[in-house]
C-alpha cells in the first residue's frame, strides 16, 4: 500500500510541477521526487537555473527559499543543490537580467530529494527612455 502511495504522490507532484503559474513566459518544473527508504536523511532540493527556451544557465544564476539566498549555482552549468529543514516552501530562482520565478508551495518531508529546474525570461527593458538628458 505505502509503495502505492508514494507512486501516486510521485505522478501527482510531476502533473502539478508542469503545470506551472505562468508570468510572461518564466517557468519552473518539479521533475522528480523520491524519498530515501530510511526516512532520516535531511531534505535536499537541486536542479538547474537555465535561460527559458534553452539548456543555457542564466547569468549570475541563485535560488532563494523566500526572501534568503539559499544557494548560488553554478554559472557554467546553472547547477545548484542544498539542503533544507522539512516544512512547505516557496523557491524563487533569479538570475542578472532576468524576471524572476516562483514556485508554488511545495512540502518537503524527511529523506526528500526535489529536483527544481527553472527557466528564467531575459528582462530586456531599456534602462533608460531614449532621451538625451
Amino acid at each position: 500500500m505505502k509503495k502505492y502511495l508514494i507512486i501516486t504522490l510521485t505522478i501527482l507532484f510531476f502533473i502539478s510541477g508542469c503545470a506551472s503559474k505562468r508570468t510572461g513566459e518564466e517557468s519552473y518544473s518539479i521533475k522528480n521526487r523520491d524519498q530515501a527508504q530510511s526516512g532520516t536523511l535531511k531534505p535536499i532540493v537541486y536542479g538547474y537555473v537555465f535561460e527559458h527556451g534553452t539548456k543555457f544557465p542564466a547569468i549570475s544564476p541563485r535560488i532563494y527559499v523566500g526572501k534568503a539566498l539559499k544557494s548560488k549555482a553554478d554559472p557554467e552549468s546553472g547547477q545548484y543543490a542544498f539542503s533544507i529543514n522539512p516544512g512547505k516552501y516557496r523557491f524563487v530562482g533569479k538570475g542578472m537580467s532576468y524576471f524572476s520565478t516562483t514556485t508554488r508551495k511545495v512540502k518537503i518531508i524527511e529523506g526528500d530529494s526535489v529536483r527544481i529546474d527553472f527557466y528564467l525570461k531575459a528582462n530586456v527593458t531599456p534602462l533608460h527612455n531614449g532621451s538625451k538628458n
